[in-house]
């Protein structure tokens, strides 16, 4: 399942007070999050990905995604396989004339798809591999 988020920091936002949104979703797995950059962003524009308080991406908690006109597009394996099934995604702006948009989106293997076997289990499970006897 896809998820696209927009999220709009207006001009002089300070890092500490961001403009906050809840990006809700369904269970299962994340395998890929995108994030769109517009042009003219200038890379004043920053945002941080959360669950909870537990900060996600970027993975350094003192890090933050910032770009021109970028389209950043990258893999991953993140469970969510407990409740409350969102994302909290805040930013800050350091443009003191223009707001900026920022697209967040994320691909969610659901539940059902996530726990399914795939074919080289299920060959695994036909040839005996990996079973103690």
């Amino acid at each position: 399942m896809f998820y696209d988020f927009v999220l709009t920091i207006p001009a002089n936002t300070p890092v500490s007070k961001p403009v906050v949104s809840t990006g809700v979703v369904c269970p299962g797995r994340v395998d890929r999050v995108m994030i769109i950059f517009p042009p003219g962003a200038a890379g004043l524009a920053h945002i941080r990905i959360a669950r909870g308080s537990h900060q996600l991406w970027p993975s350094n908690l003192d890090g933050s995604f910032a770009s021109d006109g970028e389209f950043l597009d990258f893999s991953e394996n993140y469970p969510l396989d407990d409740s409350p099934f969102e994302f909290i995604i805040s930013g800050w702006n350091d443009d003191d004339t223009y707001d900026h948009s920022i697209t967040v989106r994320f691909n969610i293997v659901p539940v059902e798809q996530a726990a399914k076997p795939g074919l080289t289990d299920q060959i695994k499970t036909f040839l005996g591999v990996g079973r103690i006897p």
